[in-house]
Parts: C-alpha cells; structure tokens; sequence
C-alpha cells in the first residue's frame, strides 16, 4: 500500500487506562443499513459517562474539496457541457454525501470569483453553484444523526479561532507546506450527560433534516400521523411523564386501582390528544399503556429510549462488536515541519492493537484531479465553471491523506480519528502497522475480493456505498504512553517525497521568507487594533478581514445610510446601516462569516478592546452590501483571500 502526503492533527485529550475505552465505533443503531445493502453504516459510542460540555471524541481537522464537480465539467461551446462519466459521477456524489458544508470550518471563503472581470460574478453564484465541501474525519465521518435526539454539537469556534499549528514557523519556507490542512480543532462538543453505551447522535444541522427542528404541518387530514415524533417532542413528553409521576405519587393514598386507570387514560387520550395535534396518535404509542409503567419511561433514560432502546448498547455488546478509538491523541509532531502526529494516550504492548481505520472507498483516484478552470462565458443565464483543457494541473489536498496502490484507481480514506496523523518512519523506526481489519462491522466478503485480486480490483462504486473496509493499526513493538506513532508508508512514498523536496528546493531556493498564513497573524490581534484606512497597513495583501455578524435595526432616532468607499472596487456607494446584536453561543459559528472592511474603530473598557464600523462586502449576505456598527474586536479575524492559502 502506499500513504499520499503529510499527516496532521491538532487537539488534546484525555489519556485512559488501557482496559478503559472511552469512545468504541460499532455499527449504528441509529441509523443501520437496510438488511442485504453493501456495506456497513458505522457509529460511535460512549465507553464511559460523559458531561455535557465534554468533547465526545477527539477534535477534527478538516480537508477542503474545492471546485469538486466543475473539475469534472467539460465546457463545450454553445451552452454545452460534457459532464462526468457515471462512474466518476456517482463517485462523487458518494464523496459529497460523505462530506459537509465548509461553514462549520470557515472554508467556504478558500474559493472566490472565477474568471469574470465586470463584478457581475459573485461569491454567492460560486456557493450556490458550485460549492466546496469538507471531509471531516472521527466525529464527522462516524457520527449519526436521529430525528429524536441532539446528544453532540460542533463547536465551531474552536476551529475558527485556532492558534497556529507551528507557531516557531510562521513565514519560514519549507517543503511540508500546503502538503497539510490548515484546518483543525473542530471539536464536537455533549449537549447533555450521555451514558455510557448510548450511540452519539451529533446534529447535521437543520439544511439536512427540517423535522429536527421545525416539522413541517400537514397538509391534509390524511397526513396527520405521518409526520415523526422529533426533537422537541420527545423532550416535551419527558416533561409530561416527569409530571405525571410526581401527580400519581402525590395522591397514591387516595386514588384507587380503578381510578388512577381512569385519571391516566383522560390523561392520555383527552388532555393529551387535544395539546398534540396531528401527533396524538403518536404520542399514545409513545407512553406506556399502564399509569404503573411510567417509571419504566425514567428507567430506560426517557421516552425515547423507552421506544428506540437500541440506541443505548450494553458495554458488554460494544466489546463484543466494536472497537476501542480512543487510544491516540493529537500534538506537535517531533518531526520538524511536519504539522501534527499521533501520540498513544497509554502503553501498548507489540502485536498489541491500536487503533480501528475504518475506510471510505473511492472509485476512482481520477476524482480528485484539478484542472485550470474557467467560466463558460457562452452562457448568460447559468453560471457555469469547467475546464476546456484537459490537461490535469495538480490534485485534491484529499489525496495527501488516502492510501493507494501504484496498480490500481482505488483510494481508500481513513474515516476514524487521529489514524489520519500517524507520520511515516522508515524500517524499523516505524512502531505501528496496518493490516486487514478483523473487525466484527466488517464486510469479509468484500476483503477477501481484495486479498484476491491482488493487485487492488477497481470496484463497481454503485455496489459500494458505504464504509465495508478498514485497516486495524498494531503496534510492531512496545509503545510507551506519550510516544508517537509512526508507520512506514512505504519505498515508492519515500521517493516521491525526495523528488518533491528536490523540486521545492530548485524552485525556491532563493525564498528567504514565505508568506505569513492568517492563522499565524491572527495570534498578533489578540489585543492590537485592526487596521482602518487611515493607518498604516500592517497585514499583507493575500490575507483580508472577515467578521462573525448577528445584526439587528439600528434603534430609531439613528442614522440608517451612510455613504462610504468600497476599497476593493475604489468606488463610493450609499448603503444601509445595521447594529451588531450582542453576542450569543452561536456568534462565531460559518454562517455567520462575511468578508468586511474596517471603517472606523474605538476604544472600549470591555474586555473586547475595540468596537469597529465595517462595511460588509459579501454578496451572500441577504442584506447585500452594508455597514455594520458597533462590531467587537473578537468577531473579527484575518483569513487568506480565495486561491491564496497554502492549499
């Protein structure tokens, strides 16, 4: 096998006894594969009680995708395009349903405007039309959602608000960069105490499953009991239980058998029928049918559970068909230039396992090549991105962290968390391997049509659409806690990483300085001012402000236009003016990111500093160009213009 690029990771965690697991992967019960469907649809589980607030698994870093579908889109002529071939296609698509929306990391800014020159092409055409997407590792590939229950959010902030990865190196030159992610830190974060055994359902968000949050009404009579019980239904029926329970021990003495059936059932059926609407047949089967079963409801941990008790596993099944994953941790490589490794967070003893690395397969490595794209100009009403050229410029950042083989177009990608980081050591200085998985999730049928095929068949990607493969990493001999982990990604990655050190050499051996990232000037405006026009500029062209906006009206009796200079496009233009809203948990999440410029700014005595007047230039914006005032300092931050970051 042989290892594309550079490893990296950033986070901490808490190191476990080796017979303790803290976090197992098992096939979910949440959301399973039909039965006879390829494949396995992995979860992750609790192995030990965790506390709201807790991180549920290791933080993530995250791999942008750029452009992925216009790299396949032919631009033709006269309105037509020549899209990819059904194989690569649904290989894509397999890919885009694996990955998420770059807000959650604050990538969706990595692409701009293409081609066009007369400001007509907007950011917003680019997002809509041809969006990035990002693959998260650990918690973003192994994770459920369940219309039923939250137990895990991400904490996007601690991503967007990293500190730098090598912070000794922050413009000095050398091979590893853009080899790595700049993207890391996402942590995912318990919404609630989750008990050991119980799956972590982690929300996608309400764009993927508009039950969640607000289920839609029904439109006709016939629907009314179609529609699922969610969310927010479930924990209104806790409540109910929760009340019921305290009323039928306050008056056990004077209800008799007869009359606590009779109360529970008007309870039930009239009170209850009447509040739930449309769901109240749904919500009687989800209560017990006896008023002396209520507390089997606060037994099972609540009505979900009561009605979905698959969701919580017993230890005993997790160490029966699961895998421990929580043996690594994320640090400072100590290999120099070499982002982050992957350190054992106990001992381990040769021949020991490791860790699981369960894989996605890619169809074909054709997939993630990038071509010099342009937008096709012939067609007025769509905007349309592709290539004319066929000639293959460079590949996805992706392709660093898959593993391949020189005989075959198969990749396969490493979904569990921190294997992603295990850097390379030649011989004997490597200290893990990787071998076939004995995994009781994994699909033996479809390893052995490897092991047979050797060198790697090139499957047919619409009998694989989901996770069926994995590696298991052992280690070669005794791993001390705090050790790092190194593998030995094989003689061809070696050469190709001399090769590439030899031509970064020839091609900037006079480069005294490299360009400073934004995530390394952000740590220089913790508390220093950000630039207005009338200072002199101290950050460098290729990286710009954006700010973290929740805004509201301006209070009445305040001016609401104002008249300012669009230092990008050098022209003056009358736009309305907001107020920034006070902060709130979602303040520093994707969504809420625009491109800004800093007009004015002021001191304060709170602890942000300064409060800035920005114009806020991102056409996404539903407002359109416009100032906002009144911005703090913490919800500005530095981010490389699109096409300038080290990927």
């Amino acid at each position: 096998m042989k290892r594309y690029g550079w490893l990296v990771l950033a986070w901490v965690a808490h190191a476990a006894a080796a017979s303790e697991c803290g976090l197992y992967i098992a096939e979910s019960s949440a959301n399973p594969l039909k039965k006879g469907s390829a494949g396995v649809r992995l979860g992750m589980y609790a192995g030990k009680k965790m506390v709201r607030g807790d991180a549920v698994a290791p933080p993530e870093l995250a791999i942008q995708v750029l452009s992925f579908e216009a790299h396949h889109t032919r631009l033709m002529g006269t309105n037509h395009t020549s899209a990819p071939s059904k194989r690569l296609a649904m290989g894509i698509a397999r890919m885009q349903d694996m990955f998420w929306v770059p807000t959650s990391t604050g990538g969706q800014f990595e692409e701009g405007v293409f081609g066009k020159d007369d400001g007509d092409t907007t950011e917003a055409e680019v997002w809509n039309i041809n969006r990035p997407v990002t693959a998260i590792p650990g918690s973003g590939a192994l994770s459920n959602q369940h219309i039923g229950s939250v137990l895990a959010v991400w904490k996007e902030e601690y991503c967007h608000m990293r500190v730098p990865q090598e912070p000794q190196l922050p413009k000095q030159p050398h091979a590893g960069r853009g080899a790595y992610t700049n993207y890391y830190n996402l942590t995912a974060l318990a919404t609630m105490d989750i008990e050991p055994g119980m799956e972590i359902l982690l929300d996608f968000g309400d764009h993927t499953d508009p039950w969640l949050y607000d289920p839609p009404s029904p439109a006709t009579e016939d629907e009314e009991t179609e529609g699922p019980l969610h969310l927010m239904d479930y924990k209104k029926l806790d409540q109910v239980v929760e009340n019921m329970v305290q009323f039928f021990d306050k008056y056990k003495e004077e209800l008799t058998p007869e009359a606590k059936t009779a109360m529970y059932d008007f309870l039930v059926k009239d009170v209850l029928e009447a509040a739930a609407g449309h769901k109240a047949e749904l919500v009687k089967k989800a209560l017990p049918q006896d008023a002396d079963d209520l507390h089997l409801v606060k037994k099972a941990g609540g009505t979900l559970l009561y009605n979905a008790p698959e969701l919580k596993r017993d230890l005993s099944w997790l160490l029966e068909n699961g895998q421990c994953m929580d043996g690594l941790e994320g640090k400072p490589s100590t290999i120099p230039e070499a982002g982050r490794g992957a350190f054992a967070t106990h001992d381990f003893s040769k021949d020991e396992f490791v860790a699981p690395m369960p894989l996605l397969q890619i169809a074909d490595r054709e997939i993630l090549n990038m071509r010099n794209l342009v937008v096709d100009e012939e067609d007025e009403e769509n905007y349309v991105l592709g290539y004319v050229n066929e000639t293959v410029v460079t590949q996805q950042l992706l392709l660093n962290y898959c593993f391949g083989h020189p005989d075959s177009t198969v990749l396969l990608f490493p979904l569990s968390s921190v294997t992603n980081f295990i850097n390379h050591a030649s011989g004997n200085k490597a200290n893990v391997k990787i071998i076939w998985s004995k995994a009781p999730w994994l699909q033996q049928e479809e390893v052995d049509k490897w092991k047979k095929e050797n060198p790697l068949y090139t499957f047919d990607v619409r009998d694989h659409q989901s996770t069926g493969l994995g590696f298991d990493v052992i280690a070669t001999r005794d791993i001390a806690q705090g050790d790092e982990l190194f593998i030995d990604y094989g003689d061809d990655w070696v050469q190709a990483w001399e090769d590439h050190v030899q031509q970064w050499q020839t091609k900037y051996k006079d480069l005294e300085e490299w360009p400073a990232r934004a995530v390394d000037m952000n740590a220089n405006f913790v508390d220093k001012p950000f630039d207005t026009p009338e200072d002199k500029p101290t950050y460098p062209h290729h990286v710009q402000t954006f700010c973290y906006l929740e805004e509201m009206q301006v209070p009445m009796g305040q001016p609401r236009r104002r008249t300012v200079l669009d230092k990008e496009t050098g022209k003056e233009q009358e736009v309305n003016i907001y107020l920034y809203k006070k902060e709130t948990a979602v303040a520093w999440e994707g969504d809420k990111l625009r491109p800004c410029q800093v007009l004015e700014r002021k001191e304060t005595k709170d602890a942000f500093f300064y409060n800035y007047t920005v114009l806020v230039t991102d056409a996404m914006d539903t407002e359109g160009k416009h100032v906002s005032i009144e911005v703090p300092h913490k919800s500005i931050r530095l981010y490389d213009r699109p096409f300038h970051s080290d990927q």
